[in-house]
């Protein structure tokens, strides 16, 4: 085994380890919430079932990690860890939609298995329980850390969306630049760069200590999405890299 698969490895259990709770906490709110047999909720447990249940849990795993990183307790995110997990799950739904992707790792998405109107409501409704959750963790955080936390998710949400307007843009255009390819790449994560800011304010870390996180997860995460971003813009229909 080489050193780079050793560590890559490592990786992903300090990852598993870090944000397992709130994977769980995340699976059981989506069975608890979602435990009727209608058609959205169906898919909501097969989503849980089927993609929750292999997916590495980045997202809340910088919140704990960051947390930690500033002499934090580490326990006191995984709720609001979880609260994450089901946001960032709405996005995969819809995700799916906008590729087109019937398939991910062999199995069947809520796309493929119950078609493009279901697997948009479904998003949706993991959206909204999702920021329900969010905000309710956030009124239990003492002091302003609540507020700031929460403008802190919105404008990631907004960024996100812009994104994937911009996403979807570019990919009807028959050449686009490297520049607006970036650029795409560079909204998006804001995502990872947000979760290490809340966890550093969770952590009561200061203010010095929250943005030097999150700045540097933030063009952490350029690096490895990047080639594989450039790869799919290129090979979109009609699509070339000038």
């Amino acid at each position: 085994m080489t050193n780079k698969s050793t560590l890559v490895e490592e990786m992903q259990r300090i990852v598993d380890q870090s944000g397992s709770k709130a994977m769980a906490i995340a699976n059981k709110e989506i069975a608890s919430k979602f435990a009727s047999n209608d058609d959205v909720s169906i898919a909501l447990k097969y989503f849980a079932r089927v993609t929750l249940r292999d997916a590495l849990p980045v997202f809340p795993a910088l919140v704990s990690l960051s947390c930690e990183a500033v002499g934090g307790n580490h326990d006191k995110t995984d709720s609001i860890g979880g609260a994450i997990t089901l946001i960032a799950g709405a996005a995969d739904l819809h995700d799916d939609v906008i590729d087109q992707s019937p398939v991910k790792n062999g199995k069947l998405t809520v796309l493929g298995k119950f078609g493009k109107e279901i697997a948009i409501l479904a998003g949706d409704a993991l959206l909204v329980w999702g920021l329900v959750r969010f905000r309710e963790e956030c009124e239990s955080v003492p002091g302003e850390q609540g507020g700031v936390i929460l403008d802190l998710l919105t404008q990631a949400i907004l960024e996100m969306v812009n994104a994937e307007a911009l996403e979807a843009r570019l990919r009807a255009e028959k050449s686009l630049s490297v520049k607006a390819c970036m650029n795409v790449i560079e909204l998006k994560a804001v995502v990872p760069e947000v979760s290490m800011k809340l966890g550093a304010i969770l952590g009561n870390g200061s203010v010095e200590s929250v943005d030097a996180l999150g700045i540097s997860v933030r063009y952490l995460a350029l690096f490895p999405r990047s080639p594989r971003n450039l790869w799919t813009f290129s090979n979109s229909k009609s699509c070339r890299i000038d």
